[in-house]
């Protein structure tokens, strides 16, 4: 896959650092941080580091993305998120793009342009917050597009009362997948006969609406 990452510190690093790893990728970083490139053209050699404006058009072209299957917009501007993603979707014919947006107030404008794929972070970690505050065992929680569909990541403990239960007799709402289970490093796809063990790592597709449900029927 062609990807393209636009700004971002962090961010930036860690996908560089996990997308690199598989070397069918290409990569193709812009960044204005003249510093920071080349900290990750030392770090990334096997990735394209350029130093720019992504909002320009002709540093657009000179980094030879046209026609990339994905782009991904992580500056602390939505300005320059929203800029620079209209640029790769119009004129670059870059057809997938995916952008943080920082103001929760800017989700519409970004959806008004055309810009469908949008990261809320405000609202993403107010929601984190809250799950972590609902309980310990939650490891992560990741709202999807649809804000009432969730993605649950739970940690069964010796505790759980589901330990030992095949996933058929728990008491799971009917809005509520197990996708699948991570154990001993190892992941398995769930059917109703599979048995629930302590130690899995249980990752649920959910309504929000029922999360409270699943969280008993699992966790206890």
């Amino acid at each position: 896959m062609k990807i393209i990452l636009i700004e971002g510190h962090r961010k930036v690093y860690y996908l560089l650092d996990s997308l690199s790893k598989r070397k069918h990728h290409k990569l193709v970083v812009i960044n204005q941080d003249k510093d920071y490139c080349k900290v990750l053209s030392r770090k990334f050699p096997d990735a394209v580091i350029i130093h720019g404006d992504a909002t320009k058009n002709y540093i657009l072209e000179d980094a030879q993305i046209r026609d990339f299957d994905l782009s991904i917009h992580l500056s602390y501007d939505d300005k320059i998120n929203l800029v620079s993603a209209l640029s790769l979707n119009k004129c670059f014919n870059v057809q997938r793009n995916v952008t943080v947006v920082n103001e929760s107030k800017n989700v519409e404008v970004f959806y008004g342009v055309g810009i469908d794929t949008t990261i809320d972070t405000s609202r993403v970690l107010a929601n984190i917050i809250e799950q972590h505050a609902f309980v310990e065992k939650l490891k992560t929680y990741m709202p999807l597009e649809d804000e009432n569909l969730i993605l649950l990541n739970l940690e069964v403990s010796s505790e759980s009362n589901s330990i030992g239960k095949k996933i058929q007799s728990l008491t799971l709402p009917s809005d509520a997948i197990i996708a699948a289970i991570f154990r001993d490093k190892k992941t398995i796809i769930p059917n109703g006969n599979t048995m629930i063990e302590s130690g899995d790592r249980i990752f649920v597709t959910t309504l929000k609406k029922v999360q409270n449900k699943v969280v008993k029927a699992l966790i206890g």
